[in-house]
């Protein structure tokens, strides 16, 4: 198989330039390869996506609430992460639907079985878009 392109050149004469049978990055000029096209993540397309940060105080160290709300953050398709911090707190960052968040902040009021919630701090911000996944943070 061989490709043919006509280039234009001065004079106003057809120049043919044959390709090679197999097309590969290497051989063939730029402009003739195909235009890849990255589909934006179904999360993004024409829906507002927010972000919300809640701080767990009580009994959240040592019951699974970091695991558990992995697991409930997956089930509903949001991305951030979940990190014990130093001062026996846990903060939760998650980016989606203003829906799916604040289903995420009502199961995070009870946690997990073992867990108690005496305390929770919410804060509302516009998504940065920058997490793929929902992951723990260490």
């Amino acid at each position: 198989m061989r490709l043919t392109t006509a280039n234009q050149t001065g004079g106003g004469k057809n120049k043919s330039q044959e390709l090679p049978g197999r097309l590969c990055r290497g051989s063939v000029p730029r402009h003739l390869l195909p235009v890849r096209v990255t589909p934006l993540p179904t999360y993004q397309v024409g829906i507002m996506n927010k972000r919300l940060i809640l701080n767990l105080e009580g009994r959240v160290h040592g019951v699974g609430f970091r695991v558990y709300t992995v697991a409930q953050a997956d089930a509903l398709g949001l991305t951030g992460y979940v990190k014990n911090e130093p001062d026996k707190t846990v903060t939760i960052v998650a980016e989606g639907t203003e829906e799916n968040l604040k289903k995420l902040a009502e199961w995070a009021k009870k946690g997990p079985k073992m867990a108690w919630v005496s305390k929770m701090r919410i804060r509302w911000e516009i998504s940065s878009q920058e997490f793929e996944k929902f992951e723990i943070k260490y």
